[in-house]
Protein backbone atom coordinates (compact mmCIF):
# COMPACT_ATOMS: atom_id res chain seq x y z
CA UNK A 1 0.00 0.00 0.00
CA UNK A 2 1.40 3.33 -1.22
CA UNK A 3 1.93 6.19 1.73
CA UNK A 4 -0.37 9.43 1.89
CA UNK A 5 1.89 12.28 0.56
CA UNK A 6 1.71 13.69 4.33
CA UNK A 7 3.68 10.98 5.22
CA UNK A 8 6.26 10.94 3.23
CA UNK A 9 6.40 15.10 1.50
CA UNK A 10 7.94 17.44 4.08
CA UNK A 11 5.85 20.60 4.37
CA UNK A 12 8.40 22.87 2.87
CA UNK A 13 8.11 20.96 0.23
CA UNK A 14 4.23 20.35 -0.52
CA UNK A 15 2.49 22.41 -3.38
CA UNK A 16 0.18 24.66 -2.24
CA UNK A 17 -2.76 22.29 -2.77
CA UNK A 18 -1.02 19.79 -0.92
CA UNK A 19 -0.81 22.34 2.23
CA UNK A 20 -4.06 23.30 1.71
CA UNK A 21 -5.44 19.76 1.90
CA UNK A 22 -4.10 19.18 5.43
CA UNK A 23 -6.82 21.30 6.67
CA UNK A 24 -9.49 19.41 8.28
CA UNK A 25 -12.06 22.84 8.81
CA UNK A 26 -12.35 23.01 12.52
CA UNK A 27 -12.11 27.03 11.81
CA UNK A 28 -10.30 27.41 15.21
CA UNK A 29 -7.73 29.00 13.65
CA UNK A 30 -10.35 31.59 13.23
CA UNK A 31 -11.55 31.84 17.05
CA UNK A 32 -9.99 35.22 18.61
CA UNK A 33 -7.26 34.04 21.46
CA UNK A 34 -6.28 35.72 24.48
CA UNK A 35 -2.67 35.00 25.28
CA UNK A 36 -1.72 36.09 28.93
CA UNK A 37 1.10 38.50 29.03
CA UNK A 38 2.63 36.94 32.03
CA UNK A 39 2.99 32.99 31.46
CA UNK A 40 1.74 33.30 27.90
CA UNK A 41 -1.30 30.78 28.17
CA UNK A 42 -4.10 30.57 25.46
CA UNK A 43 -7.62 30.79 25.53
CA UNK A 44 -9.72 30.37 22.99
CA UNK A 45 -12.85 32.78 23.23
CA UNK A 46 -15.98 31.58 21.33
CA UNK A 47 -15.54 35.24 19.08
CA UNK A 48 -14.66 34.49 15.42
CA UNK A 49 -13.22 36.53 12.72
CA UNK A 50 -16.14 38.02 11.04
CA UNK A 51 -15.55 36.46 7.86
CA UNK A 52 -16.04 33.27 9.27
CA UNK A 53 -19.25 31.02 8.10
CA UNK A 54 -20.43 28.90 11.33
CA UNK A 55 -22.11 26.96 9.05
CA UNK A 56 -19.62 25.73 6.54
CA UNK A 57 -16.67 25.96 9.02
CA UNK A 58 -15.04 27.66 6.32
CA UNK A 59 -13.70 31.81 5.38
CA UNK A 60 -16.10 33.48 3.23
CA UNK A 61 -13.56 35.21 1.52
CA UNK A 62 -10.67 32.60 1.86
CA UNK A 63 -8.78 34.32 -1.15
CA UNK A 64 -8.70 38.07 0.05
CA UNK A 65 -8.93 37.33 3.71
CA UNK A 66 -5.30 38.74 5.16
CA UNK A 67 -6.38 41.71 3.08
CA UNK A 68 -9.96 42.15 4.52
CA UNK A 69 -9.24 41.40 8.15
CA UNK A 70 -6.29 43.06 9.91
CA UNK A 71 -4.24 40.55 11.72
CA UNK A 72 -4.88 37.71 9.32
CA UNK A 73 -2.16 35.60 9.17
CA UNK A 74 -1.76 32.97 6.25
CA UNK A 75 -0.94 29.87 7.29
CA UNK A 76 2.29 28.60 4.82
CA UNK A 77 5.53 26.28 5.75
CA UNK A 78 7.33 29.72 6.41
CA UNK A 79 4.38 31.20 9.17
CA UNK A 80 3.82 27.96 10.54
CA UNK A 81 6.97 28.84 13.44
CA UNK A 82 4.70 32.28 14.31
CA UNK A 83 1.26 30.71 14.35
CA UNK A 84 2.34 26.99 15.89
CA UNK A 85 1.51 28.61 19.43
CA UNK A 86 -1.54 29.85 18.83
CA UNK A 87 -3.29 26.74 16.69
CA UNK A 88 -5.07 23.68 17.94
CA UNK A 89 -3.20 20.85 18.92
CA UNK A 90 -6.09 19.01 16.35
CA UNK A 91 -4.71 20.95 13.22
CA UNK A 92 -2.75 19.07 10.87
Amino acid sequence: MSKKFWETTPLAEMSKDQWESLCDGCGKCCLLKLEDEDDGALTYTNIACRLFDEKTCRCMNYTLRNMLVEGCLVLTPETLPIAQPWLPSTCA
